[in-house]
């Protein structure tokens, strides 16, 4: 008995001589699937930590003087460097806070790290909040605090009143904060392969649309699709167990070589291992502007 259930589990998942039928992943792609700006906005101003907040040692920071901070969105993939913000303030005289005022968040933005530094040296980390956190308001008055006060605050504001040369020395522009990983999985639906052990991504890089290079050579009649730059394009396969366990996880990353000598067409097909899971294709790089990317997934 045991053998011939051996003999039926390998059956049902060894990889298969026939394709399986296509399912059209996605279509006209034009942008990478990691958080983007959108009208994400940061504002700083000058104020005061709010009054009854525990543990609070006025003076702090220096009135008069100018502080540069800056923010970079997080979600569990990694950080949003090309949604970050930042900027500088003076503060009053008799201030002792630099006020955040956060708008906007970006879809799929799961918190931030906050850096302030006095002018000119460069920002440190001082504080990592959620988005619920910045949403209900925070006062950080002590670096890396286990506990926020919520007394006094306004909602989507953080207060930063923490001197940030008592800050953790650990600049914005170094890992872990500086690589661009914030992926956004939530922009596919993803594809049920239960039984399946392998899967063939079929990805088509489609040039750029310029139909007034085509008029000017020759009329309405001539190819519209001119390629003015060399096309880059990059995709990230991430599998889960089932439809609805936890996080994905991150198969190879492809970055498709495209163009770059004789045999490297805009259209690629990768063999991937998916054994039973869901699949998503993200994709993570593609330029320049204009080009799009189809993706479409054969089980095997």
């Amino acid at each position: 008995m045991g053998a011939t259930l051996e003999r039926l589990n390998l059956a049902t998942t060894r990889p298969s001589a026939v394709r399986g039928t296509l399912v059209e992943h996605r279509a006209g792609v034009s942008v990478i699937d990691k958080v983007q700006l959108g009208g994400f906005t940061v504002t700083a101003a000058s104020g005061t930590i709010p009054a009854g907040v525990t543990g609070w040692t006025a003076g702090t920071l220096t009135g008069g003087a100018t502080y540069l901070w800056r923010v970079i969105p997080y979600n569990r993939w990694g950080n949003a460097v090309a949604a970050m913000r930042n900027g500088s303030v003076v503060l009053g005289g008799a201030d002792n806070a630099v006020i955040l005022s956060f708008s906007n968040v970006p879809t799929g933005v799961e918190g931030f790290h906050i850096f302030l530094a006095l002018n000119p040296a460069a920002p440190t980390w001082v504080w990592s909040l959620t988005t619920a956190q910045v949403a209900a308001g925070r006062s950080c008055i002590r670096v890396a605090q286990a506990e926020e006060s919520t007394y006094g605050v306004v909602a989507n504001q953080v207060a930063i009143g923490v001197d940030p040369a008592a800050a953790v020395t650990l600049a914005w522009n170094v890992a872990p904060f500086l690589q661009d990983n914030a992926l956004v999985p939530s922009n596919a639906t993803a594809i049920d392969l239960t039984g399946y052990t392998q899967a063939h991504i079929e990805v088509i890089v489609n040039p750029v649309s310029n139909p007034s290079l085509a008029v000017a050579s020759g009329g309405p009649t001539a190819l519209t699709l001119v390629q003015t730059a060399a096309p880059a394009c990059s995709i990230l396969p991430l599998i889960r167990e089932s439809e609805t366990s936890g996080d994905y996880y991150q198969a190879q990353l492809q970055a498709l070589a495209l163009h770059t000598t004789d045999g490297t067409t805009n259209i690629k097909d990768y063999l991937i291992e998916v054994n039973g899971g869901w699949l998503v294709v993200l994709v993570t790089a593609l330029s320049p502007t204009g080009v799009t990317v189809d993706i479409n997934v054969h089980p095997a």
